[in-house]
């Protein structure tokens, strides 16, 4: 237990280094992929439970220390995003490269929409103008095709320990 909370802990901390300090300083005005909610995929795929929640609220929380602006949207966002990925989960099989990439696009999506909402309680933004349809859609898009390689690259650290159903058939066989 102790090894998987550290090896998360490492992993956020890398997404947020590199997705809030090293591609806005190197490139601040390019689209790039949101790993946080790509580590907040894989939380769904790996963790369909209460701590995989607070994992991701905690995720999310981070993103909105590290903005620096409000406090809640990036929360929000990833929670939306970690039941989404955790629905999709449940009713297909999420371990093909395919399936996490549309999964990853649908987490992106709704956490873009539930940031903007909340986003909306504080802020008088235009939900419909070009620009920022256009680059919440290149985030997305980008996000899918950056999250088959992030989950293959965490995956054999984050190995689950079988249940105890699952160990007996094991044995069994």
């Amino acid at each position: 237990m102790g090894k998987t909370v550290l090896l998360f802990f490492v992993a956020f901390m890398c997404g947020i280094f590199i997705q809030a300090t090293l591609l806005h300083s190197v490139l601040p005005d390019i689209v790039s992929p949101d790993l946080l909610i790509i580590l907040t995929v894989f939380l769904g795929l790996r963790a369909r439970n209460a701590m995989g929640a607070f994992g991701a609220f905690i995720i999310g929380l981070g993103a909105d220390f590290a903005s620096a602006k409000f406090l809640g949207p990036f929360a929000a966002g990833s929670v939306v995003a970690f039941a989404a990925t955790v629905f999709v989960a449940n009713h297909f099989f999420s371990e093909k490269w395919f399936t996490v990439s549309i999964t990853a696009l649908l987490a992106s999506a709704a956490k873009n929409l539930t940031q903007a909402l909340v986003l909306l309680a504080f802020t008088e933004i235009n939900l419909f103008q070009w620009q920022y349809l256009s680059t919440a859609l290149l985030e997305c898009f980008l996000t899918a095709v950056c999250a088959p390689v992030v989950v293959k690259v965490l995956a054999p650290r984050y190995q689950a320990t079988p249940s105890y159903s699952a160990r007996s058939t094991l044995r069994r066989a």
